[in-house]
């Protein structure tokens, strides 16, 4: 009994310290990439006014309309602005015996983070949308 207590006493208690070393090429990095994000979807019938913010240096304002079916002009016209400026106009018409199919169209400007306004101005439509996307 005694030399097992011995042997027991004489065990190294030491305790075990286990090191990692950071290894740089393991990490994985990864570089952001810009992309277009949706920011807001507007939807309407008759004209509107709307506004938005953008965070990067370009954006896009893409619009949809749908015409009613009354044998007249239809129309939708998008006017960007910012502040007292007229940036950009977007514009999709029907003549009156055009085929009634969506039309759709963009605008992309390359200008810097901001508040912007759209003026929507409609007419016989049955329905228009407006998406607006930010790229940063």
């Amino acid at each position: 009994m005694g030399a097992l207590a011995a042997y027991v006493m004489s065990m190294d208690t030491t305790p075990v310290v286990i090191s990692s070393t950071y290894n740089e090429t393991q990490e994985k990095t990864q570089a952001y990439q810009p992309s277009w994000k949706l920011i807001d979807t507007y939807r309407g019938v008759s004209d509107d006014s709307r506004s938005f913010t953008t965070r990067g240096n370009k954006f896009k304002v893409s619009y949809s309309a749908n015409p009613l079916v009354n044998y007249n002009i239809n129309y939708l016209e998008i006017l960007l602005i910012q502040g007292s400026q007229r940036l950009e106009t977007g514009y999709v018409s029907w003549e009156a015996y055009d085929s009634p199919n969506t039309k759709s169209g963009t605008i992309e400007v390359s200008k810097g983070p901001g508040t912007y306004y759209l003026d929507i101005y409609a007419y016989e439509l049955k329905d228009w949308n407006v998406e607006i996307y930010d790229y940063y």
